[in-house]
């Protein structure tokens, strides 16, 4: 899967977060306002006379309980060639559930997921940047094999990054960790002015 692949998956997962959190934050305001938050979920599912009044009370205001597990599984399934993305190599990948009822109320209910909203906005974002930095990740084959004594010029990994001798050169002004990483394995000298030679045509 190419990069491109992966940030459109990223794309997906988010529009199924969102619209995941969208249609649970709905419901729970809905039931909120008509008064059903203080019933329990156990008397609903229990107790035929609760489980009447809930359902005659949604019905009488035109509101249906939305399918919250078949949404969140959409989510899961978008979420699946990314997990690597989204989650660190010692966490479980896991898509967190929102609470489909919740006696505290709307308000309470916001107070309770706003953690785990922000921390998965958070996780798509890292995960988008983490594909298009691996975009600029160099492929062993890439790297000389043997004999680093013979320095590379900015040119020569300039080509082999796929950018210009310019952009090159403001990397490795711009970024010192990055000066020195690739100065001691590939022997460029950062410091290296252009040439008369070695000249830039690509910009």
């Amino acid at each position: 899967m190419t990069p491109k692949n992966k940030l459109d998956c990223v794309s997906e997962f988010a529009k199924k977060w969102l619209a995941y959190q969208r249609v649970a934050s709905d419901w729970i305001l809905a039931i909120d306002r008509l008064g059903l938050s203080s019933v329990s979920h156990y008397d609903w599912l229990a107790k035929d006379e609760v489980f009447r009044k809930f359902e005659k009370t949604l019905k009488k205001h035109n509101v249906k309980q939305p399918d919250l597990a078949k949404i969140h599984q959409e989510a899961n399934e978008a979420a699946i060639p990314i997990l690597e993305f989204l989650f660190g190599p010692n966490e479980t990948p896991i898509i967190p559930e929102f609470p489909d009822w919740f006696p505290g109320g709307y308000d309470e209910w916001c107070k309770k997921t706003h953690d785990m909203d922000l921390d998965m906005m958070h996780r798509i974002m890292g995960a988008r940047n983490r594909i298009l930095s691996s975009e600029f990740k160099t492929r062993p084959k890439l790297i000389p094999r043997s004999g680093w004594s013979n320095p590379y010029s900015i040119t020569h990994w300039a080509k082999v990054f796929n950018i210009s001798r310019k952009t090159m050169q403001n990397w490795l002004k711009n970024n010192q960790i990055l000066a020195r990483q690739v100065g001691s394995k590939w022997q460029i000298a950062c410091e290296e002015l252009p040439a008369a030679d070695d000249k830039d045509t690509s910009v």
